[in-house]
């Protein structure tokens, strides 16, 4: 599976973002995670985006598999923190089923995003559904 290191300054960029995200400021989807460590136990923290599918909350991993992905995926729970912290369950989508949220999530994210899965937002969905084994999606569902 694909994994996309951020560089220096994605990771200093991405640390102010999530104090930002943690207080509620910036647009609404971005959100920090934390998770516990599948090795260490401890809490980890990423900023996302949470993009919503027919009603339904997603978690995409624009950079393959990442650590906060691989986190998620051993954990199977983390907190949404957002002003206020929400306590969630994820599961991990099927490969056959990531194509119509990865394309979601690329056309509401395409400027910060598009670099990582390398299609243009109009593509296909077997475009989107060729590059889905290297990008984890998870299905937010209530703790």
């Amino acid at each position: 599976m694909v994994y996309h290191r951020p560089g220096a300054l994605v990771k200093l960029s991405n640390s102010l973002t999530g104090v930002f995200a943690g207080l509620g400021l910036g647009p609404k989807k971005m959100v920090r995670i934390e998770v516990r460590g599948r090795k260490s136990g401890l809490p980890r923290s990423a900023v996302v985006n949470i993009v919503t599918v027919h009603g339904r909350r997603y978690l995409v991993a624009p950079r393959g598999n990442t650590e906060w992905a691989r986190n998620a995926r051993a954990a199977g729970e983390l907190t949404i923190k957002r002003r206020a912290e929400e306590r969630v369950r994820v599961e991990e989508l099927p490969v056959e089923q990531r194509a119509p949220v990865i394309q979601a999530y690329l056309k509401e994210n395409t400027l910060v995003t598009r670099r990582e899965f390398g299609i243009d937002p109009k593509a296909p969905i077997e475009e989107f559904a060729r590059i889905a084994p290297d990008h984890p999606v998870f299905r937010i569902t209530d703790a």
